[in-house]
């Protein structure tokens, strides 16, 4: 009799969870998967071209269960080798072997489907067959095949970041520098582009745009990031304001160690909730960011220690940083041949930031009023980031292959900057030659210039700006209160000689009255 009870108090409460839906049916029966690897391993990454063993253990089995269905949700990323899984039953337990094959670099669920049966039992003491469906997912990661070109690749790019910066700072003359502080509008409106509209750009396209969290982190970082060299080399090449895109250039890359991570934690975190091997890491990213700048800081002190060192050294580093582009694109295209294949909306999304941020920085300028040459640096240094650092803190600051994935976007980025870039450098220097306008700047001029506009600046406060413009280098930048002192100044020489002008009509005629009155 006391054996009878409990079945039927067993069965009345089996009943009752069968009312319930799925999810408080699996809780109510304890039927309960786990993994080895355990979910979310970051030890276990699947390696494209090779083959894993998953062990799926149910726990909590009142009868027997079978495998309906087990695949892939992505399987362009992996695929599950088809097996036959035996689900015998040992103390309510059942393990079960799922092999998969890694096929490309990618992060995908693996789905299993089971089947779990037992007999139920009415309050008569009838016995009735229940019949229930469980679904599970495991988050399998993939990532590419490691190769000695990988290792390289990262590391060159790393050496090429640091001598890109010390460039930065063997250039960067602080007499020069403040200069520029002294009518702070460009650089104002540089920074705020930079790290105020920027990052809202990035996030409404990563919102607007159907891509990949990992794609979306990416392009955030990159929408974070401060100037870099390519936006240096666009303003020397288009005959702008070079000193004012070094100003911004050197300005960024320090308040970046607040801002980046600021922007990050801003707008990164909607995309991360429930991807705990997401997080961003800002303490890391603070760190590479302060290390980062010890190169600039190293350039600054050699120019201003020893300029002759800094001339001779900058003359190096040209070819040598040429030399480490040859051998990054040359390691760069067999290392990073995974990043072209990607979903279209990816690229779409990586040209859409340059391009936009570049138009929003040029309007935004000349909407306070600066001129061409400035609006079109504040242009090149709010739409070109720096890819470069944004690829390197991806890779040191995020797991594996995640932090590859994350990667992949400021690299197309940064591609196609350099695309969009080198058309729109054509297209100046074609209409140039057309118009018979065509302006160089050689390595001479370009080494030159800072000490062009100091000279400048030394002559404007003897001689008189409205003076001395006609000195004033082409590379160099008329500001708008520079432009109304000239107009001012214009005017007021136009009104004197006017006034010399009617002076001399009113002496003519008296001295004409005067001869008559004689006559």
């Amino acid at each position: 009799m006391a054996y009878t009870l409990y079945l039927k108090i067993i069965a009345s409460l089996l009943l009752f969870a069968g009312t319930c839906d799925s999810q408080e049916l699996m809780d109510n029966t304890g039927i309960t998967a786990s993994y080895e690897p355990i979910d979310g391993d970051p030890l276990f990454v699947l390696i494209e071209g090779t083959n894993a063993t998953i062990n799926v253990t149910i726990h909590g089995i009142l009868g027997n269960i079978s495998v309906t269905k087990i695949e892939s949700e992505n399987p362009d990323f992996f695929i599950v080798i088809p097996s036959e899984y035996e689900t015998t039953v040992d103390n309510g337990s059942a393990t079960f072997p799922v092999r998969v094959r890694g096929v490309f670099i990618g992060v995908s669920p693996l789905v299993i489907h089971l089947e779990h049966t037992y007999l139920l039992y009415d309050t008569q003491g009838l016995a009735r067959l229940q019949k229930e469906t469980y679904e599970w997912t495991y988050s399998v990661r993939c990532g590419i095949r490691p190769t000695i070109w990988n290792t390289i690749f990262t590391w060159s790019l790393t050496v090429w970041l640091v001598i890109s910066y010390v460039t930065m700072g063997a250039k960067i003359d602080l007499d020069v520098v403040w200069g520029k502080f002294r009518r702070p509008f460009g650089v104002i409106i540089g920074i705020v582009c930079q790290f105020g509209i920027m990052p809202i750009l990035a996030f409404a396209i990563a919102k607007i745009v159907p891509i990949t969290t990992e794609s979306a982190i990416g392009l955030l970082i990159e929408g974070s990031c401060p100037g870099g060299w390519i936006s240096n080399v666009f303003a020397l090449m288009m005959d702008v304001d070079f000193i004012l895109s070094i100003t911004m250039t050197f300005c960024s890359s320090f308040m970046a160690l607040v801002m980046m991570p600021f922007n990050l934690f801003l707008y990164a975190t909607p995309f991360v909730e429930g991807r705990g091997t997401l997080k961003t890491p800002y303490r890391d990213i603070c760190t590479q960011l302060a290390l980062m700048m010890v190169p600039v800081l190293i350039g600054m002190y050699i120019l201003r220690r020893h300029p002759s060192v800094a001339e001779k050294m900058t003359k190096g580093l040209k070819p040598i940083s040429m030399g480490l582009i040859v051998i990054s694109l040359a390691l760069g295209i067999p290392a990073l041949s995974y990043i072209f294949v990607t979903p279209f909306l990816t690229y779409v999304a990586a040209s859409m930031l340059p391009f936009i941020g570049g138009i929003l920085g040029f309007s935004i300028a000349k909407i306070c009023r600066r001129g061409y040459p400035e609006a079109f640096t504040i242009a090149f240094e709010t739409g070109v980031q720096n890819s470069l650092l944004a690829s390197v803190v991806a890779r040191f600051s995020y797991p594996y292959p995640e932090n590859f994935l994350i990667a992949r976007l400021p690299l197309l980025t940064a591609i196609l900057t350099i695309i969009e870039g080198t058309a729109m450098i054509a297209m100046y220097v074609t209409y140039n030659i057309v118009t018979g306008k065509r302006q160089s700047l050689d390595d001479k001029s370009y080494e030159a210039c800072d000490q062009d506009e100091g000279k400048y600046e030394e002559d404007a406060k003897t001689d008189g700006t409205a003076n001395n413009n006609k000195n004033r280098p082409a590379y160099v930048a008329l500001s708008s209160q520079e432009q109304e002192d000239e107009e001012e100044d214009v005017e007021k020489n136009n009104g004197q000689m006017a006034e010399t002008d009617k002076y001399s009509e009113l002496r003519d005629e008296e001295e004409s009255q005067s001869n008559m009155n004689e006559t």
